[in-house]
């Protein structure tokens, strides 16, 4: 569950808000529940809250309680009492019927959250059912202001940064960071239980510190290998297998910050892909790391939408990941990125300087 609590700039108007809502999170929040508090008086946002949208429509309502209380508590821990809420329902856009006939499907997530506003009593300003393209009411019943076939998403309205540059949509990130699947799955689980196997027999033979500065070298040397044309190449399993290993140490992947020089970056965010994309059952939980450092490359190079998913999505994974959990809170406080790339980069001279 994400959530952002400082008052932001746009009005509480449901058109105008179903055409913001990508710039309210940095990327348009595909397969999301959203929560956002309004001021009834000035229509601003006070705060907001994303969950993933469950697939078991049995968990629904607890998903619209639990934001809401969320939301609740969260805006009371910054002095605001909070009494105005709309809510956003954005489907998963592979869903069967995507828009006017999920829009249906999806109907009870309104009834739940009219009873929890009630419970609560907060008023329900409204509920948007949002897609890439459409919006609904999903309180309104007047086929003349709110048609079946839905209102498209006004355009110029923050929808894009800039010429060209549309925000991102969840879905596209998380697809092309999703786990392998398929043959190549099996194959890449055959990879790391061999890596395993090797990796306790060094453990035993060296120790843990052995296996640490082992892997903070075979890092760099990656790093420095993925840079140069004449020895970049696809990356082999066992090898992707061993540094997907290695990054489960704390002190390899503290390391691993370190690689956001821009001329390095490109090499390095393709290096996080691949391994985010390595691990699978059982073997899923390996794969926070690697996207975690994923987002911090995006985030270096300006895709800050990009980097929230990553990030998130780690933190999904692998909660008490110490990585994770400091991206997490600097990506939330900190839009910049360089104020972050000066103090990473401080610490990696600092450490090339102690070596």
């Amino acid at each position: 569950m994400t959530d952002q609590l400082q008052t932001v700039g746009p009005k509480s108007r449901p058109a105008l808000l179903a055409a913001r809502l990508p710039g309210l999170f940095g990327y348009f929040p595909d397969n999301c529940f959203v929560l956002c508090g309004t001021d009834q008086v000035t229509d601003e946002i006070i705060g907001m809250v994303s969950t993933e949208l469950p697939a078991d429509p049995t968990e629904w309502r607890w998903t619209v309680d639990e934001s809401l209380q969320f939301l609740l508590s969260s805006t009371a821990a910054h002095d605001i009492q909070l009494n105005c809420v709309v809510g956003f329902i954005c489907p998963d856009p592979a869903i069967p019927g995507y828009g006017a006939e999920s829009r249906s499907t999806h109907q009870p997530l309104t009834t739940y959250l009219q009873e929890a506003c009630l419970e609560q009593g907060v008023h329900l300003r409204d509920s948007l059912y949002v897609t890439r393209t459409l919006w609904w009411s999903a309180l309104c019943t007047r086929p003349e202001c709110c048609p079946t076939e839905g209102k498209p998403i006004p355009s110029g309205a923050d929808a894009d940064r800039g010429p060209g540059a549309p925000y991102p949509h969840r879905a596209d990130v998380l697809a092309d960071l999703a786990p392998a699947t398929g043959p190549d799955a099996t194959r890449f689980s055959d990879a790391i239980d061999r890596a395993t196997v090797a990796l306790h027999r060094k453990i035993h033979a060296e120790g843990n510190q052995g296996v640490v500065d082992d892997g903070l070298d075979l890092i760099a040397s990656t790093v420095r290998s993925l840079m140069d044309p004449a020895t970049r190449a696809d990356m082999d399993d066992d090898l992707a297998a061993q540094l997907v290993l290695l990054l489960q140490y704390s002190d390899v992947r503290n390391r691993a910050m370190h690689y956001v020089k821009p001329e390095e970056v490109d090499a390095v965010r393709s290096l996080w892909r691949t391994l985010a994309r390595f691990p699978v059952e059982p073997y899923d939980e390996y794969r926070a790391t690697p996207l975690a450092l994923y987002g911090l490359t995006a985030w270096a190079q300006g895709e800050h939408g990009v980097a929230c998913i990553a990030i998130q999505t780690a933190d999904g994974i692998e909660p008490d990941n110490r990585l994770v959990a400091l991206l997490s809170r600097l990506i939330g406080v900190e839009p910049d990125f360089e104020p972050v790339r000066t103090s990473l980069l401080d610490h990696r001279a600092g450490c090339h300087a102690a070596a």
